[in-house]
């Protein structure tokens, strides 16, 4: 019985492991993928959006159009697919509403749709 349990338990811690591992991953990535983030890994420090420090509130959208000019034209997917959040029938155009820099970003159109986008 202890030559079949052995091997049980060592299966077992295993599996913990690699569980660990690709939960920790999955968080890391997540972090990483925070729009403050990807600013980052571009090189731009926290002053190329925010203009007090530390900041009182989000840069607004003419912060955003001052590096991401048009956001009314599609993207390749987004034209492959056929729609752009951008250009909405509800009038969006406060680039916050959907993107967050330092927490998950959100799909206000999945609020009544299924596009399926990908809010960076």
């Amino acid at each position: 019985m202890k030559r079949r349990l052995i091997p049980a338990l060592a299966f077992v811690a295993v599996l913990f492991f690699v569980f660990s591992v690709t939960i920790d991953l999955a968080v890391a990535a997540d972090k990483a993928s925070f729009l403050g983030d990807r600013h980052k890994e571009k090189g731009m420090n926290c002053g190329s959006c925010h203009k007090e420090s530390p900041p009182k509130a989000a840069p607004g959208t003419d912060t955003c159009q001052g590096c991401h000019k048009d956001y009314a034209k599609p993207t390749a997917k987004q034209q492959k697919e056929g729609h752009n959040p951008h250009v909405n029938h509800l009038g969006i155009t406060d680039c916050g509403v959907c993107h967050h820099a330092h927490k998950p970003s959100e799909d206000q159109c999945k609020a009544c749709h299924s596009f399926d986008f990908t809010v960076p």
